[in-house]
């Protein structure tokens, strides 16, 4: 367990929570990283949280987790651009102007490029946001707890 989180916490990722996605484990931590990007943000209980005009690049290779994950956003306000491996994860954010995306949930097991690996190509980008984004990465495994890289 310990060294997954360590592999993470050196890839760049900014929080881990493990699936499947729950409305409570996946809003209360974007709600989390979007107070604290707010300039004086106040403190909000998760459902009174206003997430309308986020844009999240949810990067997950399962097509269930997809849809749940699709809903749960778009329930709350949030546009959800997909992509189905690290690789993709890369050209998306690469390609979108500084801004576009407010965070990015990364899926760490998926094929052609798993999501750690994703992350880290990611923090190395001559992007302006690339250091800053948060990432937010998704794992099955249930050992791994949700932590705040500092």
């Amino acid at each position: 367990m310990g060294g997954n989180r360590k592999r993470a916490k050196e890839a760049g990722v900014s929080l881990l929570i493990t699936k499947p996605l729950f409305p409570s484990s996946l809003f209360s931590p974007l709600e989390r990283i979007f107070s604290e990007k707010a300039t004086a943000a106040p403190e909000h209980p998760a459902e009174e949280y206003d997430f309308t005009g986020k844009r999240v690049l949810l990067v997950e290779d399962h097509l269930m987790n997809i849809e749940v994950a699709r809903r749960l956003l778009e329930s709350k306000g949030i546009t959800v651009e997909v992509a189905e491996n690290g690789l993709m994860a890369i050209e998306a954010y690469a390609a979108k102007p500084v801004g576009y995306f407010s965070t990015i949930l990364m899926d760490i097991r998926m094929p052609v490029m798993d999501g750690l690996t994703a992350t880290r190509l990611i923090r190395r980008l001559k992007k302006a946001t690339a250091g800053t984004i948060p990432i937010i990465a998704m794992s099955a495994t249930p050992l791994m707890r949700m932590w705040k890289n500092p």
